[in-house]
């Protein structure tokens, strides 16, 4: 357990990307972190067993609401989630990290969801939107329980 409280989200991010290559690690995968600059990729990894590998994403949040992705309503699409995700919940410095191990098609259901609320209760309160316009979107912590440790998911036992 660590003191995370002073810790700012660029590098809450890196230290979550980090948690996950580890527990990989622990798992008996092999797990290399990529540059910040690699488009929805954190960690290759590589079940030696099987010769799989599989490209992650990971999100870490210290709230309910778990980060995404900052994108229009528009950018919602398969062309922007390619990866499976891992979310990583940290609740505080007296708790342990949490892991949500979430098909990619999963996640994008729900932000589709989501977008899809978003864009009615606008026109229900007859408010102009503009679809270009960046939004951050997350996923709650109630939604992604049920694939806590699900590291099945990433499918690097498939052969």
């Amino acid at each position: 357990m660590v003191d995370i409280s002073h810790i700012d989200r660029a590098s809450i991010g890196q230290y979550g990307v980090y948690l996950v290559a580890a527990e990989l690690c622990r798992l008996g995968y092999t797990a290399v972190t990529t540059s910040r600059n690699t488009k929805a990729v954190d960690i290759l990894a590589f079940n030696p067993t099987n010769g799989v590998s599989v490209g992650i994403q990971v999100k870490t949040g210290r709230v309910a609401a778990l980060p995404v992705l900052t994108a229009s309503i528009n950018e919602i699409d398969h062309q922007n989630l390619l990866t499976p995700f891992v979310f990583v919940y940290i609740a505080g410095e007296k708790s342990y990290p949490r892991f949500f191990v979430v098909p990619r098609d999963e996640v994008l259901q729900q932000l589709e969801e989501d977008r899809d609320q978003l864009v009615r209760n606008k026109k229900k309160k007859g408010k102009a939107f503009d679809p270009k316009v960046k939004t951050r979107w997350s996923i709650q912590l109630k939604r992604v329980k049920p694939y806590e440790n699900k590291w099945e998911n990433l499918g690097l036992d498939l052969a």
